[in-house]
């Protein structure tokens, strides 16, 4: 630690430790942070603590009262409810950020909600896995990621600064972009690809055949599947308070799903051959992107 940390660790309150709290948790703690935590369950306060996840696990909200930044990670839907259950225990001067998925409610939610006196900043890392809870949390699991960072308008500098830093000390690459574009984007290239893989779970895992088509199953249908394996109760709050940009992308995907059956009835050969390379192109493009973005972090 440095003479810095030592002299005054940040102090972050975690309210939920699940797979992105507890993470957060953990890569915090490294950072210098002092971190403490909040579960309702105590099964899960003692786990975080026995994984070093917080330096502290409370069990009363009332014990955030000296937090300088309090980290909502709990899931969508249980935002406002958590917002008021916290507003008697924020110290003046706080800044409350959270790590959903979707970004208009939210921060709906808190310009209605958090009192004047505290400040607010939307935080959105691109980071997870399928796997839920804090037995899965990961030091790593932020490092060179996007940490999107949605400040409502009139949020002071310095709580921005604050969030950002945050971000960086995870590892994490932070993105300042407004609500409606977050929610858009996130819609394409994260809502969207969990729902057509379950789509695609549904249309398979529940054939009446099934049981005999399993022994020829193997890895491709494994790989576009696994997101179909993600936090249930995580992917309903996103698809409620998400519905609109979701709902067009759907649309689009099942055009172009469309597009490409016509191909197939039509038995074009040549413009099928076409698509699959034009698309194996732009994928490969992507990967690029990725494998150089993981170059530099």
């Amino acid at each position: 630690m440095t003479e810095t940390n030592q002299e005054h660790r940040a102090s972050v309150a975690i309210i939920g430790l699940g797979l992105i709290g507890g993470s957060l948790g953990l890569v915090l703690r490294e950072a210098g942070y002092h971190v403490s935590g909040f579960a309702r369950n105590p099964a899960v306060r003692s786990r975080a603590l026995a994984l070093g996840a917080v330096d502290l696990a409370i069990t009363d909200l009332r014990d955030i009262v000296d937090a300088e930044i309090i980290v909502l990670a709990v899931p969508v839907l249980a935002t406002p409810v958590v917002i008021q259950d916290l507003i008697p225990h924020l110290a003046p001067g706080a800044i409350v950020t959270d790590v959903a998925s979707t970004k208009r409610q939210i921060l709906l939610w808190a310009k209605n909600l958090l009192p004047g006196s505290v400040q607010f900043v939307g935080g959105h890392p691109m980071a997870g896995k399928e796997q839920a809870g804090i037995e899965h949390a990961d030091i790593q699991l932020f490092r060179g990621r996007t940490w999107c960072i949605v400040a409502p308008d009139k949020t002071h500098p310095s709580a921005v600064a604050t969030i950002t830093q945050l971000a960086i000390a995870t590892g994490a690459l932070p993105f300042t972009i407004d609500a409606l574009s977050h929610d858009a984007v996130v819609a394409a290239t994260s809502h969207l690809p969990f729902l057509a893989a379950t789509a695609l779970a549904d249309a398979t895992f529940t054939r009446s055949d099934w049981a005999s088509l399993q022994p020829l199953a193997s890895s491709g249908l494994r790989d576009t599947t696994r997101l179909a394996s993600g936090d249930a109760l995580m992917h309903r709050d996103i698809c409620a308070s998400n519905h609109v940009p979701i709902v067009k992308q759907i649309d689009q995907f099942l055009e172009r799903l469309g597009e490409l059956r016509t191909l197939i009835h039509e038995q074009n050969d040549e413009q099928l051959l076409a698509y699959f390379e034009r698309i194996k192109t732009h994928r490969d493009l992507f990967l690029a992107y990725l494998d150089a973005r993981a170059a530099i972090t």
